[in-house]
């Protein structure tokens, strides 16, 4: 089941190009059964071995801004390297616990994944305008650049 899910979301990267870890961590938290912890350190394997091969072509089609893609990737392994080296091993795995309540860590990740879910949904449905009512088109493109893809 996992497998198949997965070419599903193989699909779905390929054809909308992004939200890899958005698909992947409920894929393996839910489907193959992993802890949450352990699904998103699988989904970084995963999204950043599919992102690279994907990027492959683009860069071959001159679709790449080599200096922003620089940025990101050192901007995101900070980040990345900060949030498993100190900030998940800070996090205890019993967060909070009442009588009637254990909240732990995978429950913690899992919320806080949902939240960012729901506010990448929010951003990517607005719509952004300018003052003249037109769609804002980002500064790597012109009206052109997705007309044939």
């Amino acid at each position: 089941m996992g497998l198949i899910l997965s070419v599903f979301i193989g699909l779905l990267l390929g054809l909308l190009g992004a939200g890899g870890s958005i698909l992947t961590v409920p894929l393996f938290v839910y489907a193959v059964g992993m802890a949450p912890g352990m699904a998103s350190y699988a989904s970084l394997f995963v999204v950043g071995s599919t992102a690279f091969i994907g990027a492959i072509g683009y860069a071959e089609e001159k679709r790449v801004r080599p200096g922003i893609a620089v940025q990101f990737f050192i901007g995101s392994f900070l980040g990345v390297s900060l949030a498993r080296r100190w900030l998940l091993p800070w996090i205890p795995n019993t967060v909070f616990q009442s009588e009637s309540l254990v909240l732990t860590k995978d429950h913690l990740i899992m919320f806080s994944f949902s939240l960012l879910m729901i506010f990448a949904a929010r951003s990517m449905i607005q719509t952004k305008q300018n003052s003249n009512n037109h769609r804002l088109i980002p500064p790597c493109c012109n009206e052109h650049t997705f007309s044939n893809h």
